[in-house]
């Protein structure tokens, strides 16, 4: 949980919480493919019974929020140009959606696909 204190007690907002917000914004981004999980996060989140979103990690190191993504992008885009969108969408979506700050997103490029690969 992520936890801010507000005038009159404090707000808790589940990992999960950010996690689906950053999904969100993966989908609307030109040039990512999906999100991209490996056999290791699937068992962490089996075992641990989060429900973060495949691909998504939200990390929280005192008042410090950290996102990891990892995604596949569209062969022929900038990876470059397409991440650092990605990671000013997530930042400022989860701010209006929520009003915390997010410290950093990390974003893993794990692979390339053709536009009309399944």
């Amino acid at each position: 949980m992520i936890m801010k204190m507000l005038d009159k007690g404090a707000l808790h907002i589940s990992e999960d919480v950010f996690a689906i917000i950053t999904s969100i914004v993966i989908n609307e981004i030109d040039g990512i493919a999906s999100t991209v999980s490996d056999l290791k996060d699937d068992f962490i989140r089996v075992v641990h019974k989060k429900g973060n979103q495949r691909g998504i990690a939200v990390h929280q190191n005192d008042n410090e929020l950290y996102i990891d993504v990892k995604v596949s992008v569209y062969l022929g885009e900038n990876i470059l140009e397409v991440c650092k969108q990605l990671q000013k969408q997530i930042i400022a979506e989860i701010k209006i959606m929520t009003g915390i700050e997010v410290t950093g997103v990390n974003v893993i490029v794990d692979s390339v696909r053709l536009k009309d690969e399944n």
